[in-house]
């Protein structure tokens, strides 16, 4: 990324060109990173794991389940995210020693 970055601003691309390019790393290399450890992890692990129209069909149910419970999981997830804010702020109210 670092690489890309460098020659973009060592060529001279206009300012519109750049910043696409740049947006298109940005969300692109996460993607390819976990995509890359997911492949080098099931490559690892394919000894361990199920087979492939095992894995497929956890995945659906998984996904299933999550689909079918996400109102419930935001509202948990609502509810630390205030409690974790909330304890962040007292730890910078209490005065250090």
């Amino acid at each position: 990324m670092l690489l890309a970055d460098a020659r973009l601003h060592s060529n001279h691309h206009s300012s519109e060109d750049t910043i696409a390019t740049q947006m298109l790393f940005t969300q692109l290399m996460p993607v390819l990173a976990i995509v890359s450890l997911m492949v080098l992890v099931s490559a690892l692990s394919s000894s361990i794991l199920p087979p492939v129209g095992m894995l497929f069909i956890l995945a659906i149910l998984m996904g299933t389940v999550i689909y079918l419970l996400r109102k419930q999981l935001m509202k948990i997830h609502t509810k630390l995210q205030v409690a974790l804010t909330e304890s962040f702020k007292e730890n910078s109210q209490t005065p250090q020693p």
